[in-house]
């Protein structure tokens, strides 16, 4: 492949890593986690659908069965969550951040 699409990638990434970034600080862990699920089931239907139309120019080659579907969610999941990780490292924790979500005060009766 071109170096050009290892950037590309990096970028998108980056870019999505970003907005689950800023969900996990809005909706703390269970966001973070539904963010995660998605990216991987967004990233197998990507995989499943281009490979099943370029199928005859075999670029890319899924093979039969759950094993490879199941490979390719935890490969896009565990990508993201690495970018999730660098940003938290570099960036702030979830529930120090001033744009973490607040809890609500209960009303005095």
């Amino acid at each position: 492949m071109p170096p050009a699409i290892y950037f590309f990638s990096g970028l998108v990434f980056a870019g999505f890593g970003l907005v689950g970034w800023r969900i996990a600080r809005r909706f703390g862990w269970k966001g973070l986690i539904i963010f995660l699920i998605s990216w991987g089931l967004w990233g197998f239907t990507l995989d499943h659908a281009g490979s099943s139309l370029f199928s005859s120019s075999r670029l890319m080659v899924l093979e039969a069965g759950a094993a490879a579907g199941i490979a390719d969610f935890l490969v896009y999941a565990s990508c993201m969550a690495a970018v999730l990780l660098a940003i938290r490292v570099i960036g702030s924790l979830f529930r120090t951040d001033p744009l973490a979500r607040t809890p609500k005060p209960v009303p005095i009766q």
